[in-house]
């Protein structure tokens, strides 16, 4: 899978705001000072794919910063309460075929839906392309054909592993574990430990490092 594009639409009482960023092949640095953005940008990667799960163990905020969530400010330092915001993420898988994800992050649009452009809708916009709602974070995401995960696999061919893992008699639910082998193969196991401490307590850990230990010798 290769990241295409990046775009935050915000809307706030002051006007429009947002950025994009555009991802070439090879090795991406992503370069600014401090409270710039940074971290808002790569979480907003993983929101727009539906995997804040592994960010926070909290299903009813998103882990995001403020800026994108209730109020940003400009160079000047003024504040400009949000009223609404989208991430808009183009993806590429093996075939070079290209779709666009829309998730709503403030306003009347379910956040638990995510919108599936069929194209490459950041990069081309001027072109038509037909849409689909998938639906995350709830029962069947990762396994029922409206479920987002479920589509995400089948749109880059792979085959999630089922990982039996029980901690304090309790068994790893199958959206976690789905949703730890997409994020395993998105950004890498070393960034998710460095940067998510919801990470490290993860139940499915363990199993994907024993998962990813057979793959690399297969």
């Amino acid at each position: 899978m290769r990241l295409r594009q990046l775009n935050l639409e915000i809307q706030t009482e002051s006007g429009p705001f947002g950025g994009e960023i555009t991802f070439s092949d090879g090795l991406v640095v992503v370069w600014a000072d401090n409270s710039m953005g940074k971290s808002t940008c790569v979480r907003s990667i993983l929101v727009a794919l539906g995997l804040e799960a592994m960010l926070t163990t909290n299903q009813s905020e998103l882990p995001l910063t403020q800026a994108p969530l209730d109020h940003l400010e400009d160079a000047d330092g003024v504040r400009h309460k949000v009223l609404e915001s989208d991430v808009y993420l183009q993806l590429e898988n093996a075939k070079g075929e290209n779709i666009a994800v829309r998730r709503t992050l403030v306003g009347t649009r379910d956040k638990n839906l995510i919108t599936v452009v069929f194209g490459p809708l950041l990069t081309t916009p001027e072109s038509t392309y037909s849409t689909k709602n998938f639906f995350v974070n709830r029962d069947g995401g990762a396994t029922r054909e409206s479920g987002f995960h479920s589509f995400l696999a089948d749109f880059l061919g792979w085959q999630l592993p089922i990982v039996q893992r029980y901690e304090e008699g309790r068994e790893c639910p199958n959206s976690v574990r789905h949703d730890a082998c997409l994020l395993v193969g998105t950004i890498g196991l070393a960034d998710i430990l460095q940067t998510s401490e919801a990470a490290l307590q993860n139940p499915c850990i363990p199993d994907l490092l024993t998962a990813q230990h057979r793959a690399t010798r297969q």
